[in-house]
């Protein structure tokens, strides 16, 4: 079988660029490109692993796929890779899309993106599987973020519609039993629940009931003090 390493030239539809061209490329890319033979072995990885792993191509190159990955993801790429190696047999234009999570050196692990495309010979044969890995540990914080964010707005939410049920609230003196089963007045109750804060004053009724001489203009009314009353 014809050992690969990256893309070979000459393909129908590729690149006039030459295979030591397509290397120098990926030496020099930010996200870290690699090659597999059709066992899972990596025949090729470009030095950005060293910036998001901590290991040296020369570490990796003759290691199998799984052992870039957590056990579990490992496990779980190697028991679909026959099924990936038939899709890009079917197809010379399928890619996979996966995230993972890669171990580091230092014992920390990397959120991950990785994409694969088949590598073929010059009579369209799939040889290995190109894949390109890119560091998501920006999108992955802003997601958490994100979702932080909504459990949060979905909680506050949740409060303000606890008051669509039904509140126990007393016939005589107006007071609510809040969720600890202490009453509490209707103000303290809703304020709680929701946020909202409360002004008061007197409505036209309450006016002219307790103050009598506004009875002509209650609208226009100020009544004295309390202390004058």
């Amino acid at each position: 079988m014809e050992e690969p390493s990256l893309p070979p030239a000459g393909t129908p539809g590729s690149s006039p660029l030459k295979p030591e061209d397509f290397k120098r490329i990926a030496d020099h890319m930010s996200d870290v490109v690699w090659v597999v033979d059709l066992e899972g072995r990596f025949t090729y990885v470009s030095p950005s692993v060293f910036r998001l792993r901590g290991f040296t191509p020369e570490e990796i190159v003759g290691r199998m796929f799984e052992e870039a990955l957590l056990p579990e993801e490992g496990m779980q790429i190697r028991a679909i890779f026959p099924e990936v190696l038939d899709l890009f047999r079917a197809s010379r234009d399928a890619q996979v899309r996966r995230f993972v999570t890669q171990p580091c050196r230092d014992g920390s692990t990397v959120p991950s993106e990785i994409l694969t495309n088949g590598i073929y010979d010059g009579q369209g044969h799939l040889i290995a599987v190109l894949g390109v890995t890119r560091d998501i540990s920006e999108r992955h914080r802003l997601e958490q973020e994100l979702r932080q964010a909504k459990q949060q707005a979905e909680k506050a939410l949740a409060d303000v519609r606890t008051l669509t049920g039904l509140i126990p609230i007393c016939s005589s003196c107006r007071k609510v039993r809040g969720d600890k089963g202490y009453w509490e007045r209707v103000e303290d109750y809703v304020a709680s629940h929701t946020g909202a804060r409360f002004s008061h004053g007197m409505c036209p009724n309450c006016l002219v009931r307790y103050f009598p001489e506004c009875a002509e203009e209650p609208l226009g009314c100020v009544p004295p003090p309390l202390d004058e009353a």
